[in-house]
């Protein structure tokens, strides 16, 4: 009758071993399943995992393995397998910071011990500027990754470290759409509040959007109070905030080195057309959408035109838009840093929250806290030596 066996042995790395090992195994015979955690050997614990399936006596088996187990002073265990063994989930965790310390790794090793999750690799990706490490995680358990992410965010605050948690699938690499929010984003301001300057009603606009992004007040609710207060604004008066617009470091390299691997690029915000637009046609983006001032004798009048873009419509304008190019919702990466880009980044494969507020921070599933926006790269696991070739 064919058993499926798991063999759980932990010990010095010999390199011996293996050989050794499977030629006890060719002489049962068995039918190998899997064999995990020999790189985690060499890095970390020394617990490796085989599972197999044999018609030979358990105890007869175990008889030889002790022999040969003692030879190699290591110990065992040989045990029944679940005979429906609970699906492997894969996932892709990536730190980000300028300087990843053992403490640090050490704290991340012991909280994913606790999700049962298995690290099995680690793959260092080469920065000039940062250090970049993916670990390569697995679990036969139900991973409840938010939760995971959440608990996560004080390693974070504490080693200025950022991160990303990614199922590891077909997608990981082969990401088509980014999405980005435009202020505090995409460009490092909030359009409305430099407008505010202009009419002299800095302080009340201020006050207003940054309880916006805090997810305190409603969207719409707030950018209609603000605009109200732009009133008379006249459009002559916005052609120097259109020529200054203070780009986010790293945007233009970004974009350059996306568009060169074939991503559509797509900038969603709850700022205005007029502002998008132009980003869209300086940066050669793909789509452009936000939210419509109304003009009369080429003034403010302090209302809007059409449909509001808040966060349900930049989620919208998201799948939309990734239908319209034949793109499924794991191939998208969305960015942003306020609470109306929540719906957005929790539809996307990737959400990422930006230099954000708490709020998109504890739903977001990474984080990306440097001043530079193309670091955004080795989340989508670019490497230095890659990006040199860009």
């Amino acid at each position: 009758m064919n058993r499926q066996l798991l063999l759980s042995f932990q010990g010095p790395h010999h390199p011996e071993i293996l050989s050794r090992l499977g030629a006890l195994l060719d002489s049962w015979p068995v039918l190998l399943l899997d064999l995990h955690g020999l790189e985690q050997d060499q890095i970390f614990s020394g617990l490796w995992q085989l599972e197999w399936v044999s018609e030979q006596d358990p105890q007869l088996m175990e008889k030889s393995l002790c022999s040969l187990m003692q030879e190699f002073d290591m110990q065992f265990r040989l045990s029944q397998s679940e005979a429906q063994p609970k699906k492997e989930q894969r996932f892709i965790l990536t730190l980000l910071g300028e300087h990843l310390s053992t403490s640090l790794l050490a704290q991340l090793l012991q909280r994913l011990q606790q999700e049962e999750l298995l690290v099995h690799g680690l793959q260092p990706l080469e920065s000039q500027r940062l250090r970049v490490l993916e670990l390569q995680l697995r679990t036969h358990q139900q991973l409840d990754r938010p939760r995971l992410l959440r608990d996560l965010l004080p390693l974070h605050q504490q080693h200025h470290v950022d991160f990303a948690l990614q199922p590891e699938s077909l997608f990981r690499r082969h990401k088509r759409l980014i999405v980005f929010d435009a202020d505090m984003t995409f460009i490092q301001c909030e359009i409305i509040n430099e407008m505010s300057q202009l009419v002299g009603c800095e302080a009340e606009v201020k006050v207003l959007t940054e309880a916006a992004m805090r997810g305190e007040l409603d969207f719409e609710e707030a950018l209609r109070a603000r605009v109200r207060l732009l009133k008379g604004l006249h459009r002559d008066d916005l052609e120097s905030l259109l020529r200054q617009l203070p780009y986010t470091p790293g945007v233009r390299r970004l974009v350059r080195v996306l568009k060169q691997l074939g991503y559509k690029l797509a900038l969603l915000s709850g700022g205005f057309q007029l502002f998008v637009d132009h980003i869209c046609e300086e940066f050669h983006l793909d789509y452009g959408f936000a939210n419509s001032l109304e003009w009369q004798d080429g003034r403010l009048t302090g209302e809007l035109l059409g449909e509001i873009v808040d966060g349900q419509r930049k989620a919208q304008l998201l799948q939309e838009i990734a239908a319209r190019e034949g793109i499924v919702p794991e191939q998208v990466v969305a960015i942003g840093d306020g609470a109306n880009d929540v719906q957005m980044l929790a539809i996307a494969g990737l959400g990422i929250a930006f230099n954000a507020k708490p709020v998109l921070q504890e739903r977001a599933s990474g984080q990306l806290n440097q001043p530079n926006l193309d670091a955004l790269l080795y989340f989508l696991g670019l490497s230095g030596q890659e990006l040199a070739n860009c």
